[in-house]
């Protein structure tokens, strides 16, 4: 992995991953470079741009499926993802979901296929970062 601000690395995460928001290197931490997703609903955006682009997004086999309930998509987009790459080249992946007001909390649903997603476009993200 192509560690340098300039590098490989960063250059394909900005072009694949244009809706991600980018922090450069915070030495004190040993933090290469962290990407935000508000919503992994953005991944799958992302990842489906690029697929009608090329075909099918090559190299990276992975086939990011949707959960068909809307209880699960609610999840999807009240969840996002924290990428952080070490200086050493670890990648460290934070889920979270965002806060929202009691009342305005849509019914959200965190299944098998939620997860399945989840990791899946894990893979993806990190299937981009390495290659």
């Amino acid at each position: 992995m192509d560690l340098c601000q300039r590098g490989h690395s960063i250059a394909l995460m900005g072009k694949m991953f244009a809706k991600a928001a980018y922090t450069p290197c915070i030495e004190e931490h040993n933090i290469h470079a962290i990407f935000r997703w508000d919503r992994f609903l953005d991944i799958f955006d992302e990842y489906k741009a690029h697929q009608a682009k090329s075909g099918r997004v090559s190299g990276l086999f992975i086939d990011l499926v949707l959960p068909s309930n809307a209880c699960a998509m609610n999840f999807l987009e009240n969840t996002g993802l924290t990428l952080s790459i070490t200086t050493l080249g670890t990648c460290i992946y934070r889920v979270g979901t965002k806060r929202i007001k009691y009342e305005d909390t849509p019914e959200i649903e965190y299944n098998d296929s939620t997860e399945q997603f989840i990791f899946d476009a894990c893979r993806y993200i990190h299937n981009v970062i390495v290659s």
